[in-house]
């Protein structure tokens, strides 16, 4: 979906099997859509107890595109009370492309995917995309400020975030992390990820909220293994 310039406007997903259509409008507050693919749709400002009876529930949905491969990983989460409680996971790909290796692990143990790349041995390229809105002001898609940055992961330094609390490790190569310190005037983070072997690539989206429960960074690392580490 673009505007008369040509530029993306927003994504419009197709479901299926009952064939039906969600529009994602990146003029809604919340919609981050990346260059390479990937997309976000979250809340900008999580409900207070004087607005709802069930303050701590909300959802996302993540679509993570890796960049050299034809396929994507969409999740559909719910985190209620600072933990997820039910996540959809569809992992997709060009009708005109053989389906990605990661389908054949929806039918085989979830724990699969981590085998063989929990540390590219030669290392990997980290790439950082980060968007904040102003100092002191409410998420505003015009009016958040992105940055970006490149980083050198060593060799044999864990790629996925350690197995513990809030960690969910998820069939087809995907993982949410939820960490809420509110209780400690911290933020909530919620972070989806998933492994792409034919690409090589690791990518990751994190939204971060305050302990007021705004929106304050959203952020896409994508990392990538060297050419002797892939």
């Amino acid at each position: 979906m673009r505007a008369c310039g040509g530029a993306v406007q927003g994504v419009i997903e197709r479901r299926l099997p009952l064939d039906t259509e969600t529009t994602f409008n990146r003029q809604v507050d919340g919609m981050t859509f990346m260059s390479e693919g990937s997309w976000a749709q979250a809340p900008v400002q999580l409900l207070s107890g004087e607005q709802t009876e069930s303050p701590d529930a909300f959802g996302l949905a993540v679509c993570l595109h890796p960049r050299e491969v034809r396929e994507r990983r969409r999740l559909l989460l719910v985190v209620i009370a600072g933990a997820l409680e039910a996540v959809d996971v569809a992992i997709e790909g060009s009708s005109s492309a053989p389906l990605p290796s990661a389908v054949d692990t929806l039918l085989t143990p979830r724990l699969q995917m981590v085998t063989n790349v929990d540390a590219w041995s030669g290392g990997a390229t980290e790439q950082r995309l980060i968007g904040r809105p102003p100092e002191g002001s409410a998420w505003n898609n015009p009016r958040v400020s992105w940055s970006s940055e490149e980083l050198r992961v060593a060799g044999g330094l864990p790629l996925l975030p350690p197995r513990g609390a809030g960690v969910t490790f998820l069939p087809g190569g995907c993982w949410v992390r939820v960490a809420d310190e509110r209780s400690s005037a911290g933020g909530l983070s919620v972070e989806c990820g998933s492994v792409s072997v034919e690409a090589a690539e690791i990518a990751a989206l994190e939204h971060v909220y305050s302990a007021k429960g705004a929106l304050s960074r959203v952020s896409l690392r994508t990392l990538t293994a060297t050419e002797e580490g892939a």
